[in-house]
């Protein structure tokens, strides 16, 4: 089990090894995503019980293992990444902390890691999906394991599945090259391009012949005169022949 901390929040749950039953244990592993958005091991446990007690169990060993080392007391350590803690050495990867996973070639097929960084630190590898067979790769896990004790990639490769553990090697490569991605995106996002729209300038409607009849005809002088009901009218001041 591997528990990402910062600033006192879990910021991840990681499953690394189990013996439990699959089917239970996949049913098992929505306790880790319960953990962490509730921000507390006390959660709901129906369905696998005993799978899902002992993922809740392991991450309380973690985090009272987190807060014996903060305290400066001893701190058990049994080669795992939760219930003893293993001591990780200083990590030299300025990228922004978080999961980042990667996907590398193996024996029989791809091989995905999730590799977990804090505080520069490579706290954590998962391999989370694999085509390999499962007793080469149970060997070649043991790279990932030389990875984070070491915090280098420059670790050999196990004899008797070296192809299982390059595809290791080679995904933790592709998340790293992931994660200082995402770091070099929040130091200097891409600008959002503005679109500037001209406004079209307001074209007057092209005049009819009458109008422009009307506009070059001398305008006549009218008077006023009644009409035989007495209402006044407008007529012509010219007068017409005959």
């Amino acid at each position: 089990m591997a528990v990402a901390l910062q600033d006192q929040t879990i910021k991840a749950v990681l499953i690394l090894e189990n013996e439990d039953d699959e089917t239970f244990f996949n049913r098992a592993k929505v306790v880790a995503d319960r953990i962490v958005d509730g921000q507390k091991t006390d959660v709901d446990l129906a369905g696998a019980t005993y799978s899902s007690r002992g993922i809740q169990n392991a991450v309380k060993q973690a985090l009272e293992n987190a807060k014996k080392a903060t305290n400066g007391e001893t701190v058990p350590d049994n080669g795992t990444s939760s219930g003893g803690t293993t001591t990780i050495p200083e990590g030299k990867f300025p990228y922004e902390e978080g999961i980042y996973y990667g996907t590398g070639e193996g024996y029989l097929g791809d091989i995905t890691t999730a590799v977990v960084i804090q505080d520069e630190t490579i706290k954590a590898i998962l391999v989370t999906e694999s085509e390999d067979d499962e007793a080469f790769l149970k060997r070649a896990k043991q790279t990932a394991k030389d990875v984070v004790k070491n915090q280098t990639l420059e670790v050999d490769t196990v004899s008797g599945a070296t192809y299982s553990s390059r595809g290791i090697l080679a995904a933790i490569e592709e998340a790293l090259k992931e994660a200082e991605r995402v770091t070099e995106e929040k130091k200097n996002p891409t600008p959002t391009p503005t679109v500037t729209r001209h406004r079209r300038k307001h074209q007057p409607r092209p005049k009819s012949r009458s109008q422009l009849r009307r506009q070059h005809q001398p305008r006549r002088k009218l008077r006023n005169k009644k009409d035989l009901s007495g209402r006044r009218i407008h007529s012509d001041c010219r007068l017409r022949a005959g």
